[in-house]
């Protein structure tokens, strides 16, 4: 039984949720796991609007790595491993581009999916797991480190969610907006496990996500 009371300590300390997010990472290397990141699916997406970014768009994606990174900029006592999954995290989204969304995509199978919102520590190292496996080895590993960190509240500008797929996480994703830039809602961070369904996993994903916001954002993007 998970006691969803347990945090990871900052410290690098051993703790019941950090051997549990290393054995669900055991789990999850027997697929054949890709070096780096990389899943954007777009739907009714022009891909030159990266380009013509609004500046509303630019900032809200800097607010949201800002955040990201305040996870572990602003512990105490980081650890080397959480630090070197931010720095793997920094670079995987400095090669991704945003798009405007502007039709909710109609094929995708979103019912593949029971998808649940982060709000317990147990449902973070499931996120955690989810999207560190795409990278492989001790990249995978860092990232686990990183994500565990993540601390959610009702104030804060994220919201993420884990997709399971025959009862197991399969697959993950974050809608974030802020104070900042009230015209426009992010998707971010969607990805699925490595494995023969992965691409249907992540439309779903992704198609789910859509449509959580799709009536109330002016302006939609995914990055």
């Amino acid at each position: 039984m998970i006691n969803t009371d347990v945090r990871r300590s900052a410290s690098g300390k051993t703790s019941p949720t950090k051997n549990l997010a290393h054995h669900e990472l055991r789990a999850f290397q027997q697929f054949d796991i890709p070096s780096s990141a990389g899943f954007l699916y777009g739907w009714g997406l022009n891909p030159d609007e990266s380009e013509n970014m609004q500046p509303q768009v630019t900032q809200l994606i800097t607010l949201k790595n800002a955040w990201m990174a305040s996870h572990i900029l602003d512990a105490e006592f980081p650890t080397p491993l959480s630090q070197q999954g931010l720095a793997i995290y920094k670079a995987a989204q400095a090669e991704r581009n945003a798009t405007q969304i502007h039709n909710a995509p109609s094929h995708a199978q979103s019912d593949l999916l029971s998808f649940y919102p982060v709000d317990c520590h147990p449902l973070t190292i499931r996120y955690a797991l989810v999207s560190a496996s795409q990278w492989a080895d001790q990249e995978s590993e860092a990232m686990v480190e990183f994500l565990t960190q993540i601390m959610l509240d009702n104030n804060s500008p994220a919201r993420l969610y884990v997709g399971f797929y025959q009862g197991k996480p399969a697959a993950c994703g974050m809608i974030f907006s802020h104070p900042d830039c009230p015209d426009v809602t992010l998707i971010s961070d969607v990805c699925a496990i490595p494995q023969a369904n992965q691409e249907a996993l992540t439309e779903a994903m992704t198609a789910w996500l859509i449509e959580q916001v799709s009536e109330q954002a002016d302006q939609l993007w995914i990055c």
